[in-house]
């Protein structure tokens, strides 16, 4: 089937009712607006102290909204098959052609595919529409978006045709001399009985070579369907591998005597996963770690949208600092990031949903889980084989049925049905055993604390369970007690073996959220068990590396979380004011934990974590904030340290800071402007971390790290001048005119010789001119005033970022950006013609 890109020049609407009867009225809708897909409605609302959504969103609030696209469809497509894909919808949709309903999408990760044949006009205009209610709220537990924010396609063939998703590639086997991929193809006649010839052909991507093909002849029979599944060879393939993700493109024809009947590339990658307990993760033989991270689905300061370049950008900041492997959290992930998963060599551990039958919110997925589970297992599986990055299914987060026989049940059945429709991966399962145990937690807690004499953590618990709300955010906040010697006793009590058992016997490879403890437990008890954590704490990375890198069968782990996200506002801030964590308050809007922060930028904990996977040598520099010395911040165990990479604090001289050193070495050495401030120990037996404390003196940080008594890397941290002017750093200056290229523009607050200054703060305004639209204005500040499309932002630790829009138009876009006792600072951004692009072989 043919393809088209749908998402340009939609009509846009907010609507204050649902009611089909005043849909259409003028009255019901604000402000038409032209914009091209995907489009997130939500983060153009104005954020509510008031809303039901609260933290969870980040304050911001749902809403109604019309999406409507007219388009010409000629009569000669009356003999054709004309299919739409809605990649994602976030809220209750309903979905009209012509003013006639043709479906209801009810799950905001999935695919919705509608035929259109029965409901369009040919020779003529037709109109869809496509009404999207997100105003029930309390329906996620982290910012959605809403409306349309995935992609939107057309497909178009002929009678006979490949089907969406109708090749499916299997590397059978697979080695530096030699591969064997098997290629299944699903035929579809609605014309008479015909034979026609199928052709397979497979291109190396990178030098475009034909490695390898066969021309086979069908015999279709009238209003039928046949798979036909054939083998191709290949000397010599490169496999793909996160060091060297080599692709692929399979090239499907499909003809008869007198014409094309259908044709399809399929992009792919050979290579071949092998999991057990004695060897671990095997990649085409080779044994990997999953140095992974779990990701939600935003995108920062854009919201929800789903555009090829933000997802490109955020993915690719993660394999940067060290990341070799995703968990989509806690959603099936969009074929447009498996794409760039692909190329950019990123393992996919690709998770079903985050609610089964019980929910976690009043209007979440729980209330349509049990009539759609089969039907989104289905779409999953369709949409992610041929993705060589997807190594692992997951059927989902934190179950509430998980330590229950029901649950046990239902996992089972789920795992089989991802085994049925693709034998080709494994399948896990996220499991927290607080979620698990419910209202058993605390006696499994009592039980384990009169066995161990954990007083201290005793009185802790008890403290943060009376604090907490009840609601999903008492859960969280019990999470306190995974942390430490505490956590590991726990996570080894009988009652949680027991309970979690016949769960997770349902799964290949164990998933535990927050239960390190149970890594060696699981080894000693049940060897032939494969465990993997599906989510772990930020700072437990030292201690659960050090097991993972030692044992096969723990095969890696996903920290929550690699990039900062907007909503379940507060998990991470530093409250110097007595405020919890989960008791989140206006003007909270993002969690604050990730390795990189909201617009883009690496925190220390990421540094921290490069040198922990044994990636980085050199030492890194994280000083705590020395404006909060000695103050006592709220803290859960998703944060590490309130500190950044910055020796610049005027004003206070002489006052103590805490500085701490990452570091591989055994020892490190700190200096202060050429004077020693003493050695410490360092590397895996100290947890990579020495801290000093110093008084704070402007100049020069130097750490020298030492192992065996010889220097192995030194860094340094200078105090930076009085900022001076705003310098733009672009990732590109040449965008296509086609809707969706985006330019990011950090903007940094520097001193005369160009370094960032992290201390100050300045207003920075921002105008546009030209044919591209300025999408996003904003900082990594979690817990601020304002809206990303303001064109005002004061700098967070000395950065802004504002995001430019490709429109359908060539030409030069003008950026200024100015600040009181600043001098203008401008860039040009262009934007060209596509076939200006393809000219150029661009």
């Amino acid at each position: 089937m043919k393809k088209i890109n749908f998402n340009r020049q939609w009509n846009f609407s907010k609507l204050k009712s649902e009611s089909f009867t005043v849909t259409h009225d003028a009255e019901n809708k604000e402000k038409i607006l032209t914009v091209d897909l995907p489009y997130d409605a939500m983060i153009h609302e104005k954020r509510n102290a008031k809303t039901k959504n609260g933290g969870q969103t980040g304050y911001y609030p749902g809403g109604i909204y019309l999406y409507t696209k007219k388009f010409f469809v000629p009569k000669e497509f009356q003999n054709k098959q004309i299919m739409i894909e809605f990649a994602g919808i976030q809220g209750i949709s309903k979905i009209l052609i012509n003013h006639v309903f043709a479906k209801t999408s009810f799950n905001d990760y999935e695919s919705e595919f509608i035929n259109l044949n029965n409901f369009l006009k040919y020779g003529q205009e037709n109109e869809i529409e496509v009404i999207v209610n997100n105003s029930v709220g309390q329906n996620s537990r982290w910012y959605s978006g809403s409306g349309i924010y995935r992609d939107v396609f057309l497909y178009l063939a002929n009678k006979t045709y490949i089907p969406i998703y109708g090749a499916k590639l299997q590397t059978v086997y697979a080695d530096q001399a030699s591969a064997t991929v098997s290629i299944d193809v699903n035929l579809k006649n609605l014309d008479i009985e015909q034979t026609a010839v199928l052709k397979l052909e497979i291109f190396d991507s990178a030098n475009q070579q034909a490695v390898a093909a066969g021309s086979y002849s069908v015999t279709l029979d009238g209003q039928s369907e046949v798979h036909v599944n054939q083998q191709l060879n290949i000397e010599h393939p490169h496999l793909w591998a996160p060091e060297h993700p080599a692709l692929y493109v399979a090239k499907v024809t499909l003809a008869s005597e007198k014409k094309l009947l259908d044709q399809e590339q399929i992009s792919f990658g050979l290579r071949t996963v092998k999991i057990d307990a004695n060897h671990g993760f095997l990649l085409n033989g080779k044994s990997i770690k999953l140095r992974g991270t779990c990701l939600h689905h935003d995108n920062g300061i854009l919201g929800a949208v789903c555009l090829e370049d933000a997802e490109r950008r955020k993915l690719k900041l993660l394999k940067n600092a060290g990341f070799n492997a995703i968990r989509g959290s806690h959603f099936p992930m969009s074929d447009r990031s498996l794409q760039i998963c692909d190329e950019l060599g990123l393992l996919v551990l690709d998770e079903l949903t985050d609610v089964w039958n019980q929910g976690k919110n009043v209007n979440d997925y729980s209330n349509y889980f049990h009539e759609f589970w089969k039907h989104d297992v289905a779409l999953m599986v369709n949409k992610d084989f041929n993705h060589p990055s997807v190594v692992m299914y997951s059927t989902g987060n934190e179950i509430k049925e998980a330590g229950t026989p029901l649950g046990a049940k239902i996992n089972r059945k789920l795992t089989n049905e991802f085994h049925k429709l693709d034998p080709t991966r494994y399948v896990t399962s996220a499991v927290n055993a607080i979620v698990a145990a419910d209202k058993q937690f605390k006696n499994i807690v009592t039980d384990t604390l009169s066995k161990g004499g954990f007083v201290a953590d005793n009185k802790d618990f008890a403290k943060q369970t009376e604090s907490s709300k009840k609601d999903i955010n008492e859960l969280n906040g019990m999470q306190s007690v995974l942390v430490g010697p505490l956590a590991n006793a726990i996570a080894v009590n009988p009652q949680i073996t027991a309970m979690l058992n016949e769960y997770v016997e349902a799964n290949d490879v164990v998933g535990y959220n927050y239960l390190t403890g149970r890594y060696l437990f699981e080894h000693e008890h049940f060897p032939n068990r494969v465990i993997l954590g599906t989510e772990t704490f930020p700072a437990d990375i030292a201690s659960a590396w050090k097991i993972i890198k030692q044992y096969p069968h723990a095969i890696g782990e996903f920290t929550w979380i690699g990039y900062d996200y907007l909503g379940e506002a507060g998990v991470g801030i530093f409250y110097y004011n007595g405020q919890q964590n989960f008791q989140p308050q206006y003007p909270d809007r993002a969690a604050y934990i990730g390795d990189i922060d909201l617009i883009g930028n690496r925190r220390p904990m990421s540094y921290y974590r490069e040198i922990v996977y044994g990636l980085r040598q050199q030492p890194y520099i994280a000083v705590e904030r020395l404006n909060h010395y000695g103050e006592e911040p709220s803290k859960t165990p998703w944060m590490w340290k309130d500190a950044i990479n910055s020796w610049t604090w005027p004003g206070f001289e002489g006052k103590p800071a805490i500085v701490n050193v990452c570091a591989a070495a055994d020892q490190v050495e700190l200096f202060l402007n050429g004077k020693s401030q003493g050695k410490k120990a360092a590397g895996e037996e100290h947890d990579f971390l020495a801290v000093f404390k110093i008084n704070y003196e402007p100049g020069e940080l130097v750490a020298v790290g030492y192992t065996n008594g010889t220097p192995c890397g030194k860094t340094t941290l200078a105090t930076i001048g009085k900022p001076q002017q705003l310098k733009i750093a672009v990732d590109k200056t040449e965008l296509k005119a086609n809707g969706e290229d985006l330019a990011f523009l950090m903007i940094s607050s520097v001193d005369e010789n160009g370094q960032l200054n992290q201390f100050d703060e300045a207003d920075v305004s921002i105008e546009t001119s030209g044919p591209c639209k300025l999408v996003a204005f904003g900082s990594a500040n979690p817990s601020c005033e304002g809206n990303y499309f303001d064109r005002t932002w004061k700098t967070f630790d000395g950065r802004v970022l504002a995001v430019i829009r490709a429109g359908s138009q060539a030409g030069t876009t003008n950026v200024r950006v100015s600040a009181n006792g600043y001098p203008d600072a401008k860039i040009k951004v262009k934007s060209v013609s596509v076939d200006e692009k393809i000219n150029k072989n661009d």
